[in-house]
Formats: structure tokens, sequence, C-alpha cells
């Protein structure tokens, strides 16, 4: 279309067409369905094959310390993608786990490995098992472990004296020959059970010792003459 101004030269219009935005809008939200209903799809599928190739594995219902002895209310079954680089134990060997004893220690919900039962015999030989019954005061002021290196320590070494062994008040009428004043005023040993009465704070110890000296540790404790105290946990 051409006009004029007035006193100007002609000026060319056009008419301008309307922009069908309401029909360019369709296909964009179209396609964007689309996407999503594939991405959803795809999600799914994922989510099925992860269930349909999870194993079923072994894991610790409870922490499981070092040492303690198991039982079948330690474990529980649940299901995990499998992963070549993960030791784990299937549901059907958690009986042959019942009795043992574990070799280290499984957080609560960890993964129970292969390794974690040891066949041991306790005591193995020329070792001896003794037990401690120990008063407030006696035992360090911390959670003493199964597997811990502690001393049996005389507190009162008259009284650590074998059976038989002659009573006295002073220590150089205690024979030579009777086994208190040869050097075993410590006796060291191996935690292997570990419990405490919480009304009384008595922690229930037993020791694992060389059988040389169970009797003169053993005296000591019964006669409440024995403390107990820890060395190093470094290895």
């Amino acid at each position: 279309m051409v006009g004029k101004t007035d006193g100007s030269a002609p000026v060319e219009t056009h008419a301008v067409t309307p922009v069908a935005t309401r029909a360019q809008r369709r296909p964009l939200l179209l396609v964007v369905s689309v996407l999503l209903v594939l991405l959803g799809a795809a999600g799914g599928a994922l989510a099925w094959m992860s269930i349909g190739t999870a194993v079923d594995a072994v894991v610790a219902r409870t922490p499981i310390q070092r040492g303690q002895v198991l039982s079948a209310d330690d474990f529980v079954v649940v299901q995990v993608n499998p992963d070549p680089q993960l030791q784990m134990i299937p549901p059907g060997q958690i009986p042959s786990l019942v009795g043992q004893r574990a070799s280290h220690d499984v957080a609560a919900g960890g993964l129970v490995p292969t390794s974690v039962a040891a066949q041991e015999v306790l005591p193995p030989a020329g070792e001896t098992v003794i037990g401690l019954s120990l008063a407030p005061g006696f035992y360090p002021a911390m959670d003493l472990l199964v597997g811990d290196q502690v001393r049996v320590v005389m507190v009162e070494p008259i009284y650590a004296c074998a059976a038989g062994a002659p009573a006295a008040t002073d220590s150089a009428a205690v024979p030579a020959s009777s086994g208190c004043l040869d050097g075993q005023l410590t006796v060291p040993g191996v935690v292997v059970s570990v419990s405490m009465d919480s009304a009384s704070s008595q922690l229930f110890l037993a020791v694992q010792v060389k059988q040389a000296a169970a009797a003169t540790a053993a005296s000591a404790a019964a006669l409440g003459k024995a403390a107990v105290v820890l060395d190093t946990r470094e290895r």
C-alpha cells in the first residue's frame, strides 16, 4: 500500500500479519511432554534393571566386636547391587558363622565380609583363660575390648601365692620358692571376654595368660588382690 503525507514523497506501507504464537507453542509443549515421558520410562527401566540384578547379602544387625561369639541375631539379609570388589557372604552361610568368634569389628549396617569369622580354639596349647571380677578402681576407666593386651597386677603379692603357700605379713618371710617374689608380680594376658554389671560397676573379664602364670593370677583375683592395666593398642 502506498500513501502520501502532506507535501512529502509517497511512503510505501505493508500490512502486518498476526503471528500465530498459539500454534507455535503447541508443538513445543508436545515435544517437552514426549521428552518427559521418555525420561520417565528410562528411569523406570533403570530401576527395574537395578532391582532385577540386586542380590541378597548379609549385613550386621548390631555392632559386632572383635572376639565376640557370633549368633544368628547378629545378622540381617538385605538386597544390594552386586560389585566384584565387595566381599559378601550369601545368606546360606549364616548357620556356619554361628558359634565362631569375630575376627574383626563390623559396624551396624555394614556388609559382613567373608573373613568375619575365625575358627580359633581358645585357649590354645600352653595358654589358660582365667576369670577376673574387678571392682571400680582396679581396672582402667575406659572400655576394655576383646583382644586388648593387658597385665594382671598383683596389688599385694603376698596374697598372690599359689594354693598352699604360707601366709605372712612380711615379704621377707615368704620363701623364694613360693612363686610370690620370683618376678611374677605382673602377668601379661589378652582379653577374650568383657562384661559389666551396670548396677555395681563390677567388671568381669576373661583373660588368656600363660599356663605357668595362671595359678598366681587366679589366686590373686580370687582374693580381690589383682588389678588390670591396659597396655598399648598400637600394632
